[in-house]
């Protein structure tokens, strides 16, 4: 396994030449996750790759440092709140099993520790799992007061990790509502006006929507802010054909969620308080999620950012 202390020997590659603006248009279309395991100016033998963070509006490339520990197989999260600070953190989870460098993916999915990058160090930290259980972390994360918010399976809990990777969470589900099938809408984390906001199924009453906040974020009560049932969401065209849907954010100032739903993946938002569904556009069939809202910060001032 290379170590991150040590130079990665780098070949002359043509692309080198390429302007920043041709790289740029060929790279936005990939996924997010395909440019942060970028690494085709690296040599072949290496497995080792570098996370590049951009900002679209600004078109401004950032290289990190290579990690200690690192897997073609790690699951990788932003932690940034520029109305709190330009500063920004990358979280990698290390997984059981994902500590090899060969081409065999032996993770069981469950996080043993983390590893942080800072932007006001420009270094990474390691630190071992504090959750006291061997989490098994969804896609979708939330970040905000400081923390990192994630979903888990097996069991059923939202978890959290501060910026240092000192202090760490565990917040019980409001209800027990999950029967044995698990669906992407059921367990969604998000900030919203502050707050933190989960959204579950009950399965038990015609897969209700339910939306729940933490009013006391120092605390583990949820209080149910909202709940819907599809017929009211979709109307019963689509309840009849078994529609499925997936919460795609929260707004981060009112009380509105965004969805996708049905065969072509159309998104809608709905506004809690006034009860409206307003389309906004088909995705397509073809689509590929997880789906994550987009806000452009302009600011040239970013920690790291030259």
């Amino acid at each position: 396994m290379a170590d991150g202390s040590k130079d990665v020997s780098r070949r002359r590659n043509p692309a080198d030449k390429l302007t920043e603006d041709l790289l740029v248009e060929i790279l936005s279309p990939l996924p997010y996750k395909s440019l942060c395991r970028f690494n085709r100016f690296e040599t072949a033998d290496s497995r080792a790759f570098d996370y590049v963070l951009c900002n679209p509006a600004t078109e401004k490339w950032l290289a990190l440092p290579l990690p200690r520990f690192f897997s073609k197989w790690q699951t990788a999260r932003l932690g940034f709140d520029p109305a709190v600070s330009s500063h920004f953190h990358v979280f990698q989870f290390l997984e059981d099993g994902a500590d090899t460098d060969d081409d065999v993916d032996d993770s069981d999915g469950h996080v043993k520790g983390v590893e942080i990058y800072s932007s006001k160090t420009g270094a990474w930290s390691h630190k071992d799992s504090g959750w006291g259980f061997p989490a098994r972390i969804l896609s979708l994360s939330a970040f905000g007061k400081g923390f990192l918010h994630l979903v888990t399976i097996e069991p059923a809990v939202v978890v959290a990790v501060d910026v240092e990777g000192t202090t760490w969470r565990v917040i019980p589900m409001p209800c027990n509502l999950f029967g044995p099938e698990i669906d992407l809408a059921v367990g969604f984390t998000d900030l919203s006006q502050g707050r933190l906001y989960l959204a579950n199924i009950d399965h038990r009453d015609g897969h209700k929507l339910l939306i729940w906040v933490l009013e006391d974020y120092g605390s583990e009560v949820w209080v149910l802010k909202h709940s819907v049932r599809p017929f009211d969401l979709f109307g019963v065209k689509y309840v009849h054909q078994g529609i499925r849907f997936h919460i795609v954010a929260h707004h981060p100032q009112r009380n509105m969620i965004f969805l996708v739903f049905g065969h072509d993946k159309v998104l809608v938002s709905y506004e809690m308080d006034s009860g409206k569904v307003q389309f906004i556009r088909d995705l397509g069939n073809g689509s590929m999620g997880p789906y994550r809202p987009y806000v452009p910060l302009y600011s040239e001032e970013l920690a790291d950012w030259n």
